[in-house]
């Protein structure tokens, strides 16, 4: 009852203010994740109130209060766990349609963004709505290149290695053949990297080797390296229209590979 007190104090004494600082969403991060852990749906209500109160205070009032907040909630503060912070999120689906319309300008940062959302749809087997996403952003959502993301998804993740296959086939078939040619040279890599792992796994266990495993494991990190250090270029891989050029991507980290063979 005490902790009810002193949430509901602290956000009466910060919800009408008009102010639009990092102080402020770092307040309503902690606020709101406390909320959460007591009652989900109050702590839903309250983001929501923020909202509806604010959103029209100035131009940038909704990326402020919708993808302002969830950013200090799930990386900045990190006050709630990425599951968390997007099941607070979809209570209200009001609040990812803001997020798509109105949140960061950066395509970069919102991408980050949004890849939260999605994984966290794709561990739940939402499918449909993952995609959904990528429907409405089209090629800025690869612009810098999400492969080795899912990628290192599924190597942290396995047991949602299913679900994120399904979600690339269904990349294949979306009506933007950008994204769709993308999607099929994603898969490629994706079952070529599961494959890898499947290796290791089939060694570590006949061979009881843990040499030969991290060797293949090395394999593993060198292609996620790789494709890390190429995608904080990838502009050098794109036209004047914003597209990646795949094949060039695909040279540059095979490049990339052999230079770490040679360290």
């Amino acid at each position: 009852m005490d902790k009810w007190k002193d949430i509901s104090s602290e956000f009466d004494a910060v919800k009408d203010t008009k102010t639009q600082g990092w102080q402020k969403q770092k307040k309503f991060s902690e606020i709101f994740s406390n909320a959460y852990h007591l009652d989900p749906l109050i702590a839903s209500k309250m983001w929501q109130y923020v909202i509806d109160t604010h959103e029209n205070d100035r131009e940038d009032s909704k990326r402020y209060y919708v993808a302002g907040v969830f950013n200090e909630l799930v990386n900045k503060s990190k006050t709630l766990t990425e599951g968390e912070a997007v099941n607070l999120l979809m209570l209200n689906p009001k609040r990812l349609d803001m997020l798509l319309h109105f949140g960061y300008k950066g395509d970069f940062h919102q991408n980050t963004l949004l890849n939260i959302v999605i994984k966290e749809f794709i561990k739940k087997g939402k499918i449909n709505e993952a995609v959904s996403i990528v429907e409405f952003r089209k090629e800025i959502w690869i612009k810098y290149g999400v492969e080795y993301l899912y990628a290192n998804f599924i190597k942290c993740n396995p047991k949602y290695k299913k679900n994120t296959l399904r979600f690339w086939r269904r990349l294949q078939k979306i009506s933007n053949k950008t994204v769709a040619v993308y999607a099929e040279n994603t898969l490629k890599l994706l079952i070529e990297a599961d494959s890898s792992q499947r290796a290791c796994d089939i060694i570590s266990i006949k061979l009881d080797s843990k040499k030969i495993a991290s060797y293949v494991e090395n394999i593993m990190s060198e292609i996620l390296e790789a494709g890390n250090t190429v995608m904080k270029n990838i502009d050098n891989f794109m036209d004047e229209e914003g597209n990646v050029n795949v094949e060039e991507v695909r040279s540059a980290i095979q490049e990339e590979r052999r230079k770490l063979k040679k360290r």
